[in-house]
């Protein structure tokens, strides 16, 4: 009886031991049947979830492959330690092959980098380089590049330069997502120029934009969960309006996850008319219920200004 209750023991133990040395190479291996798109797809699901490792791992397996918005999640993961060990010279690495594919995000970080002497030794000129090839794309990070060349501009006393690129962010901002920034636009009057943006005024927009708050919500029977879960298919889906509404009833209902993308959302003009004031609103909530990308985020609005007075 005793040898027989070894044996089973043993036999459970080897067993174990196997699963061990084998499931993370099967785990692995699965993906690799995986596209890229569908890899990055899965891994947005799990940083969506807070599930970082597995996030990590995925985004790892697509960045590998070239994919350059991979490269760029690689590169924030190691740089803020999100299922990985912090390791600034792993994040420099991965956003520089992002950005060399010339996408716009690794610009826009790699610029944050240098000008700010984070992780990096402090290089005014890098940091000019890379904002510039950010505010030359058509996304959202453009006009907030252009800003910061201005203020580095500023602080050197180079009022003319820092004048172009505060008209420049202005246009961008106004021209581009319909949108004001008032931090720009005071920064110019103090710099003895007019911006008058007269037609569309950043209250009516809010109004406007928070109008949805009162609304009857569909999802009223949904649980956060549940919310979240929909809310991120819909997004992947490129199905953004409905993502919005879903985002909307969990921000409503508190959750701190859901405000955060809400206030993405308006940020990008995603699903919803761009507004910054309303993305600050949103970003703030979330900040304060200790959501970490939100506490992130809120930080470079008051930087740059963006929804709030600079600070």
């Amino acid at each position: 009886m005793k040898n027989s209750n070894i044996r089973r023991y043993t036999a459970i133990t080897i067993s174990i031991l196997f699963a061990c040395l084998f499931a993370p190479y099967s785990y692995g291996k699965s993906y690799e049947k995986l596209s890229t798109e569908e890899l990055r797809s899965k891994a947005f699901e799990f940083d969506f979830q807070e599930k970082y490792q597995e996030a990590f791992t995925l985004f790892m397996e697509a960045a590998k492959r070239d994919d350059p918005e991979s490269q760029y999640r690689i590169g924030t993961y190691y740089y803020y330690g999100h299922g990985i060990t912090q390791n600034y010279e792993n994040a420099l690495f991965w956003l520089k092959k992002s950005a060399n594919k010339s996408y716009s995000e690794a610009f826009y970080f790699l610029g944050n980098l240098y000008d700010a002497g984070d992780g990096v030794k402090r290089n005014e000129a890098m940091a000019i380089d890379y904002y510039t090839k950010s505010a030359a794309s058509e996304d959202l990070w453009a006009g907030i590049s252009a800003v910061c060349i201005a203020q580095i501009y500023l602080r050197n006393n180079n009022k003319e330069k820092a004048t172009e690129w505060l008209k420049q962010s202005a246009d961008i901002f106004f021209k581009d997502h319909g949108s004001i920034n008032k931090s720009v636009i005071t920064q110019l009057n103090e710099l003895g120029v007019e911006y008058d943006p007269s037609s569309h005024t950043s209250e009516s927009k809010v109004k406007e934009n928070t109008s949805t708050l009162r609304d009857k919500s569909p999802f009223e029977d949904l649980t956060i969960e549940e919310i979240r879960e929909q809310a991120h298919k819909n997004n992947i889906d490129h199905n953004y309006e409905k993502a919005f509404s879903l985002f909307m009833e969990g921000a409503k209902r508190g959750d701190g996850i859901s405000q955060y993308y809400l206030g993405s959302f308006y940020f990008n003009g995603i699903g919803i008319k761009k507004d910054n004031e309303t993305s600050f609103f949103w970003i703030k909530q979330a900040a304060e219920k200790y959501t970490t990308r939100a506490m992130n985020l809120l930080g470079d609005f008051y930087l740059n200004g963006i929804g709030v007075s600079k600070n």
